[in-house]
């Protein structure tokens, strides 16, 4: 089977932190990779063998681990090619498992990286699942990996919205009559976008600590300048007896 585009490459960076304890003292350690993956990271379509980089963590003395977080931090590729796994003796636990991928969809999904933080404490497993609903415009996925932020397009609205991986109900975080499109995350986890409506024209808008600000202005001596015209909702019956909405 052959992936639409084939040989990609990534790159990216693991981090692996451990908590550990003894019956007298608590240690951490982590661990971080940013270079010398195998074959340079890239991999190969079509071919069975596949492409795999295994790092081993060394120096632990202590005997009982009490907390594991692996952050994954990819850029470039194809997210539904890639599996991740950590292995201690006959412990095999999945992180990470071919995004997207179903009965019907081989490739998985056809995203280029990702950025996330695993936690053995989290409660949804292993990241699978790809999208929901209706969302459009992008998505990016949550820092804990546990869900998806993207833009929803509703009956001439749209609004960012959180869809967590354990279900399909749609958070929506974002209000009024407005258009959004471009989303982007930071990695603090506040989300840059395009924003715009009736009377203004899209510009950058930020959305932090649940609070959407504007924060271009590009447009404003233009609009100072003109006048604009009234813009209503109308509905009509197309012939087959659909209801169409529009402005």
């Amino acid at each position: 089977m052959n992936r639409p585009f084939p040989w990609l490459n990534y790159a990216g960076a693991a981090v692996v932190a451990l908590g550990l304890t003894t019956s007298t003292q608590a240690a951490s350690y982590s661990y971080d990779w940013n270079n010398g993956f195998a074959a340079g990271g890239a991999v190969p379509d079509a071919n069975t063998t596949g492409w795999s980089d295994t790092r081993t963590l060394a120096g632990i003395s202590e005997s009982l681990i009490e907390d594991v977080n692996v952050t994954l931090n990819l850029s470039g590729g194809w997210n539904g090619d890639l599996y991740a796994y950590l292995v201690h003796g006959s412990g095999f636990s999945v992180l990470l498992n071919r995004v997207g991928r179903t009965a019907g969809d081989g490739f998985g999904s056809g995203d280029a990286g990702m950025n996330v933080t695993l936690d053995d404490s989290a409660a949804n497993g292993d990241i699978h699942l790809h999208g929901a609903g209706n969302i459009l415009g992008g998505a990016a996925w949550a820092a804990d990996g546990r869900g998806l932020y993207g833009i929803v397009d509703d009956d001439r609205i749209s609004y960012l919205a959180y869809v967590p991986l354990a279900g399909t109900k749609v958070e929506r975080l974002t209000e009024g009559r407005r258009t959004l499109a471009d989303l982007s995350m930071a990695s603090d986890g506040s989300i840059a976008m395009l924003g715009g409506n009736a009377k203004q024209a899209p510009e950058v808008e930020l959305f932090k600590a649940g609070q959407l600000q504007r924060l271009s202005h590009q447009n404003d001596d233009w609009f100072a300048g003109i006048q604009l015209g009234r813009t209503e909702d109308f509905s009509s019956t197309s012939a087959d007896g659909t209801e169409v909405h529009g402005l």
